[in-house]
């Protein structure tokens, strides 16, 4: 998941110079190591199957249903550079992903309701930030990201 998360980084920042969204990187990460069939989980670490199982089927449209509303151009920008110049990173992430943890951040600061989710897959893992909307959980590339890189994302 390091390797994954250094090499989408690297790509990031190329799509960032064409103008791209910044999130994309750790959208494009989440996205792959994630995926999301329906999207109706009751529980934040579902929607981490969901993506997993979305990215394995290659069904961008259910992947795409499992995240927030503001990462989801991320989402689509990332496909559109990995399409015309690297295929097959477009697909990286759909392995086998691993909940390890889960925590519910509940607070009237912080709205949303958020959830700080673990996961591993094969020896790397990450921690992966969701909001609950509309009483679903969405994973949220930004909050990601900003947690990735060294920035609070939770109280």
């Amino acid at each position: 998941m390091r390797w994954l998360l250094s090499r989408l980084a690297i790509a990031l920042s190329v799509v960032v110079r064409t103008r791209a969204p910044s999130g994309l990187v750790g959208s494009a990460l989440v996205l792959m190591a994630l995926g999301g069939a329906g999207c109706v989980a009751p529980g934040p670490e579902l929607i981490i199957e969901q993506a997993a199982e979305a990215a394995r089927d290659n069904d961008r449209e259910a992947l795409l249903a499992c995240f927030t509303p503001r990462s989801r151009p991320l989402i689509e920008t990332w496909w559109q550079k990995t399409d015309t110049h690297n295929p097959a990173l477009a697909r990286l992430g759909a392995n086998d992903v691993v909940v390890t943890g889960v925590q519910i951040i509940s607070s009237r600061d912080y709205m949303p309701e958020r959830a700080v989710i673990q996961i591993q897959e094969g020896q790397d893992t990450a921690r992966v930030y969701a909001h609950r909307l509309g009483g679903m959980w969405r994973i949220d590339l930004l909050d990601t990201e900003r947690a990735m890189f060294g920035y609070a994302s939770d109280p």
